[in-house]
């Protein structure tokens, strides 16, 4: 238990499958994360292609995804999760692989405001291929 500065997950709860054990994940990093500990998550965009042409996609994000897991109410939804995390940081990545790279000088763009990124541009121009989020355990 409170062992860990930083727990990283990097292109991996997409594919995890069941609610049960996604949960369980979610509630075992908290665990080994010390108190303030950070959880930094790369996940594939749900509106990117990259998201959906993989099989074995189990699970779709967006940029409010881990909200969820606020200690806080959003939208007037409460939290209904055992686990508290603060997310304090979400950035967009438009292209992760191949020769399109050349895109990313627009991720500052998208940087600015996520609602603007998930409403609008995502949407009219180029939707971001990855989503990362920095959490801290609450």
């Amino acid at each position: 238990d409170k062992y860990f500065d930083v727990v990283r997950a990097s292109h991996i709860l997409e594919h995890i499958e069941h609610n049960e054990h996604f949960f369980n994940l979610i509630k075992e990093v908290h665990r080994i994360l010390k108190d303030d500990g950070e959880f930094w998550v790369s996940v594939p965009h749900h509106k990117s292609r990259v998201s959906v042409v993989i099989p074995e996609h189990a699970r779709f994000f967006n940029s409010y995804s881990f909200d969820y897991f606020r200690e806080e109410k959003r939208d007037g939804i409460k939290n209904f999760s055992e686990v508290n995390f603060e997310v304090f940081d979400v950035k967009f990545n438009l292209i992760r692989y191949g020769n399109f790279k050349v895109f990313n000088v627009f991720n500052p763009i998208y940087n600015i405001n996520r609602a603007i990124t998930e409403k609008i541009l995502s949407n009219l121009l180029l939707p971001p291929e990855e989503v990362k989020f920095k959490m801290r355990k609450k």
